[in-house]
């Protein structure tokens, strides 16, 4: 049985990253996440986000490109990154990521559903 379950989990990670043309590895908070490239919005994203277009990620991003967020002076003093504001604006969590090799850091805006996008394609 649980070598059932094990083949059903690869085939079904493997389906959602064929829906994948170019892929990434991101340490998010210490677990690592292979994420898919979002051409449309020039983000990296969920690869179940390719597949299934409803996830809370990508319902973010879209609510993010209508503009109705706004970001006063007073959110924004002290340096704070604009998009991370809008994230949790719009009812995501502000997650820290670490890119492989180097260690560079990047912000990602998490939905409820664990869905992940880059927080800089929100802004």
């Amino acid at each position: 049985m649980k070598k059932l379950i094990t083949l059903m989990f690869l085939f079904s990670t493997s389906s959602v990253m064929a829906n994948c043309k170019t892929s990434q590895t991101f340490n998010v908070e210490g677990i690592e996440h292979k994420l898919c490239y979002f051409k449309k919005g020039e983000a990296w994203v969920s690869p179940a986000c390719m597949k299934k277009a409803s996830c809370d990620a990508l319902k973010i991003y879209e609510a993010s490109t209508k503009k109705t967020v706004v970001v006063t002076e007073v959110e924004a003093e002290g340096g704070k990154n604009q998009s991370n504001i809008i994230c949790q604006k719009l009812g995501g969590t502000v997650m820290m990521a670490k890119i492989p090799p180097r260690n560079s850091q990047q912000t990602f805006c998490q939905g409820k559903d664990k869905s992940l996008i880059n927080a800089n394609a929100l802004d």
